[in-house]
């Protein structure tokens, strides 16, 4: 379909008039002289992402590393249905609550907090955490992108110390 036929077509005239009005600026990629209507050309966004993604990655080590294995998702799900109420540590949700959507650690287990320890976990909504995290990493200084930037500097989670099959899940049927 050629762009006269874009435009001709309504279905399709508020998308084409809004892309030709835009206007072209260069790419934010060092020594790349496209322009674009967005941030970067196309040629450099798939692959801005995916270094972004790698570096944050390698600073923060993946999920497994920082012992969130298959038997931390069984851990939590137990712990969140016997907390279903977000601990609400900011006092926002009023009377009703909110329910919790995830397990967190009061201390950050990368600053000296136990992995494993229940009195160490509390039930968080997801805009909780967010929040927590955000202040955690202000509080110990901790660069965006997550935490110690080597391996050797990250702190190895112990392994669990509970059987998944000994975990019940409570769901006051």
């Amino acid at each position: 379909m050629s762009s006269r036929e874009l435009s001709e077509d309504p279905a399709n005239r508020r998308v084409f008039a809004r892309m030709a009005n835009a206007p072209l600026r260069a790419c934010a990629t060092p020594g790349c002289g496209q322009r674009s209507t967005s941030f970067r050309c196309p040629e450099h966004t798939k692959g801005h992402q995916r270094n972004t993604m790698q570096i944050q990655d390698e600073r923060r080590g993946s999920r497994h590393v920082r012992g969130y294995t298959y038997a931390w998702s069984v851990y939590s799900k137990a712990f969140l249905a016997q907390h279903p109420l977000c601990a609400d540590p900011y006092h926002v949700h009023g009377d009703l609550g909110h329910f919790s959507e995830c397990v967190d650690h009061i201390v950050p287990p990368q600053f000296g907090g136990d992995f494993w320890d229940a009195s160490n976990h509390q039930p968080l909504c997801t805009a909780c955490n967010l929040r927590k995290s955000a202040e955690d990493r202000r509080k110990f200084e901790v660069p965006q992108g997550g935490g110690a930037k080597s391996s050797e500097q990250r702190r190895s989670v112990p392994a669990c110390e509970i059987n998944a099959t000994d975990v019940t899940l409570n769901r006051g049927v």
